[in-house]
């Protein structure tokens, strides 16, 4: 669809919602991406997941930071896993108590505002449960919102794109439910639970809020995403800490498989209050 299309679509379904109607239209779900490459080419990107923007204990200091280090080591595509913002109150029983914004046009818009924005470089971003928990009610799409504001940001769509980097297989994706009993758990069913041909050679999870990697699990590299938010009392009582950071990926492409995958994690220590 031509932008100018969208462009107009996007404006009347904005006017028909101030006039309080709900207009709901379908979301793209694992859309498709290509970015071309040839064979001895490196694909490096910056990764990140779970910042949660709009609750008091965002670690927004640390994603700054980690995106500014990025950026001098020349990264110039920036992936964004889901849960960007913190969501509905109904999400969790704390949320009435640690959101600073309320509701989908808060958040949203607070997102634009701090998304750190980069010198070069470009986000491609997926909705999380968080967001989607906006479209449950009478909010909106806050990806919408965020690139129709947001030049550098490219809304995907929902939960996963599946993306081919030269003869690459990337996928990136947003999971559901809580953290297993063994951390690397969800993490391998998920590698298992792909057609032999349809399996990526690298899979990016986000939603659990820690790090892992199985290096080529059934002949793929699977990661879990950490996350930019600190302990939050709910996760205390569960007994969760979770892992502060982002991690940067370079991808050797090959003629049918990747000749190399290199990751550099970069965590953070909590700050004594991750609002900023």
């Amino acid at each position: 669809m031509p932008k100018r299309t969208n462009d107009v679509e996007r404006i009347a379904r904005e006017l028909l919602q101030e006039q309080g109607y709900r207009v709901q239209r379908d979301l793209p779900h694992e859309p498709r991406v290509t970015i071309p490459a040839k064979p001895g080419q490196v694909y490096r990107c910056a990764v990140v997941c779970c910042t949660h923007f709009g609750n008091v204990h965002q670690e927004l200091g640390a994603l700054e930071e980690f995106c500014h280090y990025a950026e001098s080591k020349g990264i110039e595509d920036f992936w964004h896993a889901g849960d960007a913002v913190d969501g509905s109150e109904a999400m969790h029983r704390d949320a009435p108590y640690e959101h600073f914004k309320h509701g989908y046009s808060a958040q949203a818009n607070y997102m634009v505002e701090v998304l750190p924005r980069l010198k070069s470089g470009r986000w491609k971003y997926i909705l999380g449960n968080h967001e989607e928990s906006f479209l449950k009610g009478d909010g909106g799409d806050v990806g919408d919102l965020v690139s129709a504001k947001r030049p550098d940001v490219e809304y995907l769509g929902r939960r996963a794109a599946a993306v081919k980097i030269g003869s690459t297989r990337f996928y990136i994706m947003h999971g559901a439910g809580g953290t297993s009993y063994a951390r690397s758990y969800k993490l391998q069913k998920r590698i298992e639970q792909f057609n032999d041909e349809d399996r990526p050679h690298v899979l990016l999870m986000g939603n659990y809020h820690v790090a892992a990697h199985i290096p080529r699990y059934q002949n793929c590299e699977g990661f879990m995403l950490p996350c930019f938010e600190q302990q939050t009392p709910f996760l205390k009582g569960l007994g969760l800490s979770p892992v502060i950071g982002g991690l940067i990926l370079e991808i050797e492409i090959g003629d049918k498989t990747p000749r190399a995958v290199r990751v550099e994690w970069r965590t953070y220590r909590p700050t004594e209050r991750g609002k900023r």
